[in-house]
């Protein structure tokens, strides 16, 4: 398969991810904050790790959300994403 654009569907699949993955680290940020105020400065590992975490998934779904192209494979480089991503929409 060669690449081609995203069609609407697929792009609407991507913001319904992002969505989600802005809630969970905006959940994730309150909690830290709360945390961090509530404890002088101090953090529990766990509570950092889950903050770090969902900031790295909302970061990738922005990431991916951007790429204009679906193929056979990734290849971040060229705006790629794979085509498996969809297959359950």
């Amino acid at each position: 398969m060669k690449a081609r654009s995203k069609n609407k569907k697929e792009r609407d699949y991507d913001l319904l991810l992002l969505e989600a993955a802005s809630t969970k680290f905006l959940d994730a940020a309150s909690e830290f904050s709360s945390e961090f105020e509530g404890m002088d400065g101090d953090i529990y590992h766990s509570t950092f790790r889950k903050f770090n975490e969902t900031n790295w998934m909302y970061c990738n779904q922005k990431e991916v959300s951007g790429m204009d192209k679906v193929g056979d494979e990734w290849d971040y480089s060229k705006g790629i994403t794979g085509i498996y991503r969809y297959r359950n929409i």
